[in-house]
């Protein structure tokens, strides 16, 4: 287009309270401010203000990693303890509004699924914490046999290694 005519846009976006390093479990309302630069209006800028409520953050979305630090990228989350879950390995993290509970394998499982939380503040601690005691798992091995012919393994009922034989010193290992 011959009368078109081309000018720089600028859009600002500012948060208030400014999002920084505080711990996102804290925060539950901000505003948003956005302002687009205008020049060729009489305005000479469009501006808008959302307010933003937190409702609840996903803690579960946070992991562990797999060396055993906090946080997504190993680094130790110790601005916010109460953003990353804190489950048990065996455990898995469901998020609740506002928490997160750590739920044992349902195979006979006993414990609450957490690790030990006293060095965290009581008030994070989510509301089915018990004292840590991770999952404990109660059930008895499940065994199948495979296979046309599977292999039978039969434990003596003799004690020792040698199956009741002692050596020539009278020792049964």
């Amino acid at each position: 287009d011959d009368n078109a005519e081309d000018y720089g846009r600028e859009l600002r976006i500012s948060y208030e309270p400014p999002l920084g390093d505080e711990c996102l479990k804290d925060l539950t309302n901000f505003t948003v401010r956005y302002r687009i630069d205008t020049p060729w209006t009489k305005t000479k800028a469009v501006e808008e203000v959302r307010t933003v409520q937190v409702v609840d953050t996903d803690e579960c979305k946070r992991s562990t990693s797999s060396d055993g630090s906090d946080g997504p990228d190993g680094d130790d989350d110790e601005a916010c303890p109460g953003c990353t879950p804190q489950c048990a390995p065996a455990a898995a993290c469901v998020n609740t509004i506002g928490s997160y509970e750590c739920q044992c394998p349902t195979c006979g499982a006993k414990g609450d699924g957490f690790k030990d939380l006293s060095n965290v503040h009581r008030d994070l601690w989510p509301s089915t914490y018990l004292n840590g005691t991770g999952c404990i798992d109660s059930c008895a091995p499940a065994i199948t046999l495979n296979g046309p012919n599977p292999k039978v393994f039969r434990v003596a009922k003799c004690g020792g290694l040698l199956g009741g034989l002692y050596d020539d010193q009278g020792r049964d290992w």
